[in-house]
């Protein structure tokens, strides 16, 4: 038996659901986030994520403690992978004083070359 459709008449169109203000949108993932969402994030080497994830839960419950020192604990990990190390520091210099040295070699290598392989025209 063939189904048939009707089409609805002028002004009977049915109105399409709502969709969320992006002020709902925001609650709406307010309210997903979660400590163990921010530590996947975490775990995957989104830092910033789970940071944010953090800020979202506190947005919810101001006084939750881990949350907070969480959240304190993964921005002193960004500010520490983000400012060199002494070593990190010395080591740059160590490799700029070998690139500068290895072009001073060069260029005494092709000074000594030509002092004794004079070519005359």
């Amino acid at each position: 038996m063939a189904q048939s459709w009707e089409l609805p008449e002028e002004g009977q169109i049915e109105e399409e659901e709502e969709t969320p203000f992006p002020e709902e949108e925001e609650d709406a993932i307010v309210d997903l986030a979660s400590p163990t969402i921010a530590e996947l994030y975490f775990s995957q080497g989104q830092v910033m994520e789970a940071i944010s994830t953090y800020e979202k839960i506190l947005l919810k419950d101001p006084e939750d403690k881990f949350a907070l020192s969480r959240l304190a604990e993964l921005n002193e990990f960004v500010d520490k992978a983000s400012t060199p190390s002494q070593e990190d520091i010395s080591r740059q210099n160590t490799l700029k004083t070998i690139a500068i040295l290895e072009d001073w070699l060069v260029r005494i290598r092709v000074t000594n070359t030509a002092r004794h392989n004079p070519t005359s025209p």
